[in-house]
């Protein structure tokens, strides 16, 4: 079995234009990589696959929201507080109540654009063989997975086996299927099994 770590972009829908870098010659284990969908390194050990990782210098596009950010998200809602909402109930007035009022306060929160992250890292195990693919993962979407493998293996979904396993806290990250593509398309590409604990700060250098 190998283990393979991510380099990831840092926005949404970007993908790497150019690797620069070597592959460490003392990284012991090192497979090969493979950069769909992302850049992805494998070795027998995952210490390993981290060093080659971090000796590689990935340059990407700028994706499909380059500036998604606290700063763009604070300026969408204040902008939406000024627009008509929909009237759920109508009972009283508030203009009324707030003139006759003897103390008013106002205040505004706002709350920083927080990762919505699972207890323990998201991580994948799969297989890819000539006739049949196996997938170990903790997911919210068996479904999900099946198409997924069925796309990137080009077996029948009769071949292609998930085994779901515990997971300790999915609250919908784990209905997403990304973790799931890399770690397939890694196997795929070395024609071994492959292992990938994903690491949700790693990204490619700004």
């Amino acid at each position: 079995m190998l283990y393979a770590a991510v380099a990831r972009p840092p926005a949404y829908g970007a993908k790497p234009t150019a690797t620069t870098g070597e592959l460490p010659e003392r990284c012991p284990g090192l497979q090969g990589c493979t950069d769909r969908p992302g850049i992805a390194v494998c070795a027998n050990t995952l210490e390993a696959a981290q060093k080659g990782r971090d000796a590689l210098r990935v340059n990407c596009g700028q994706g499909s929201q380059p500036d998604l950010g606290n700063d763009l998200l604070e300026k969408s809602f204040i902008q939406h507080l000024s627009r008509k909402g929909v009237v759920a109930k109508n009972q009283g007035s508030i203009a009324k109540a707030l003139s006759e009022a003897s103390r008013k306060i106002e205040a505004t929160y706002i709350l920083p654009y927080l990762a919505h992250a699972t207890m323990e890292p998201m991580n994948c195990t799969a297989h890819v063989r000539k006739n049949r693919c196996d997938v170990w993962i903790a997911t919210q979407s068996q479904t999900g997975v099946l198409m997924t493998a069925e796309r990137v293996t080009g077996l029948r979904p009769e071949q292609i086996h998930v085994h779901t396993t515990y997971l300790g806290g999915g609250f919908g990250r784990r209905s997403e299927n990304d973790v799931a593509e890399e770690v397939l398309q890694a196997s795929k590409a070395t024609g071994k099994t492959g292992q990938s604990d994903l690491d949700e700060g790693r990204r490619y250098p700004e």
